[in-house]
C-alpha cells in the first residue's frame, strides 16, 4: 500500500490508475501537490506531465510551497516535470505501443536507480476529438499493465471538455474518479473496479486461510530469496517468528544437511532458479531449527512462476 497524499483517497495499492475531473487551476493544485509530496517523501520516482494552461513553471512553482528542497530533487532525477508534446506527440503522433513501452522503460530505470517505484501524473486537455477514442483505448492498455507493476498513475481530465460520454469512458477506464461538488472533493468508484476489489479480497481470504491451515510447513520466497510468506506450520518447524524470517534470506533462517554425513546440502533454491522446475531433496535431510535442533524432513522447491511464465520466486 502507499499513501497517495490525498485525505479523500488515503492509502491505495501499487498498480492503482485513478483520474480526477478538475475545473481550474487551483484544483490540480489541490490534489497533484499532495499527491507528489507523497511520492517523494516514499522514495518513489515521479513524473509531473503538463499542459496548457497549467504549464511546467506553473507546476514547480506549485509544488515548490509543498516542497522546499524541490529543485535538489529536479536535479538529482527524482522527479521530473514534461510537456505533453515531449512524452505524448513527441515524434509528430500519438504512438500507443511507444508511449506504453515509455512507461514501462522508466519504470525499470528507476527500479535500477533504487526508487520503490514510479508515481506519475498526466493532464489530458490536450487531445482533441478524432484523437479521444484511440486515447481511451490507450487508457484502457495501460490500466492493464499498471496493474501489475510498482506504479500509480493520476490522471486529469478538464471538467470544460468532458461530455456524458467521455465522462463514462473516464469512469469506466479508472479505479476511480475524483470530482468536486459543492465545493468538497468526492469519490466515484468504477463499479467493475469495485466488484473486482471485492472477488480478490475474498479470493486472498480464502488464500490465506488454505495456507495457515496446510500441515506442511511453506515457506515462498522473492527472486533474492528473501522470505515473502510462511505458514505457522514453517514458524513453528523452524522456531523462526514470522515477523523475523519475513524479508530474511532463506538460507539464513532454514538450514539443511545431510543426516549421514553432517555436511550442508545443495542450495535448493538456486537449484530451483537455475532449473526452472520442482526440485525434491533425498530421503536424508535434517532440517537444523533456530535453536540448533535437527528434525528428519522431506523436502522440495518449486518456481513461482507470473502470468507471462517468468519465474518470480520459488
Amino acid at each position: 500500500m502507499r499513501y497517495s497524499g490525498i485525505d479523500i483517497v488515503g492509502d491505495v495499492p501499487w498498480g492503482t490508475h485513478f483520474c480526477q475531473v478538475y475545473g481550474d487551476t487551483q484544483d490540480l493544485i489541490d490534489i497533484l501537490v499532495p499527491y507528489f509530496k507523497a511520492g517523494l517523501d516514499a522514495n518513489e520516482c515521479c513524473m509531473w506531465i503538463t499542459s496548457e494552461p497549467f504549464n511546467g513553471q506553473k507546476a514547480k512553482n506549485a509544488l515548490a510551497g509543498a516542497v522546499p528542497n524541490l529543485y535538489d530533487h529536479i536535479a538529482s532525477g527524482r522527479i521530473e516535470f514534461l510537456d505533453y508534446s515531449e512524452w505524448y506527440t513527441r515524434d509528430g503522433g500519438f504512438d500507443s505501443a511507444r508511449i506504453i513501452q515509455g512507461w514501462i522503460d522508466k519504470l525499470e530505470a528507476a527500479q535500477k536507480r533504487g526508487f520503490e517505484g514510479l508515481r506519475v501524473s498526466a493532464n489530458t486537455v490536450w487531445i482533441k476529438e478524432p484523437a479521444w477514442q484511440g486515447f481511451i483505448e490507450y487508457e484502457t492498455a495501460i490500466d492493464r499493465i499498471i496493474g501489475c507493476h510498482p506504479v500509480l498513475a493520476l490522471c486529469t481530465y478538464s471538467l470544460a471538455k468532458c461530455g456524458a460520454f467521455e465522462m463514462m469512458d473516464i469512469v469506466g477506464n479508472h479505479a476511480f474518479t475524483l470530482v468536486k461538488r459543492n465545493g468538497a472533493w468526492q469519490v466515484i468508484e468504477n463499479e467493475g473496479s469495485r466488484r473486482a476489489g471485492r472477488a480478490l479480497h475474498r479470493q486472498r481470504e480464502w488464500l490465506r486461510v488454505t495456507l495457515t491451515s496446510i500441515g506442511d510447513a511453506v515457506v515462498a520466497t522473492d527472486l533474492d530469496g528473501r522470505v515473502v510468506v510462511a505458514n505457522p506450520a514453517a514458524t513453528a518447524l523452524t522456531g523462526w517468528p514470522e515477523e523475523e524470517l519475513l524479508g530474511r534470506p532463506v538460507g539464513a533462517a532454514v538450514q539443511f544437511i545431510n543426516e549421514n554425513t553432517g555436511e550442508e546440502v545443495e542450495d535448493i533454491v538456486a537449484r530451483v532458479l537455475r532449473e526452472g522446475k520442482t526440485v525434491t531433496l533425498d530421503g536424508n535431510t535434517v532440517l537444523v531449527t533456530r535453536s540448533g535442533r535437527e528434525i528428519p524432513v522431506e523436502n522440495s522447491a518449486a518456481p513461482i512462476r507470473d502470468e507471462a511464465g517468468n519465474v518470480a520466486g520459488w
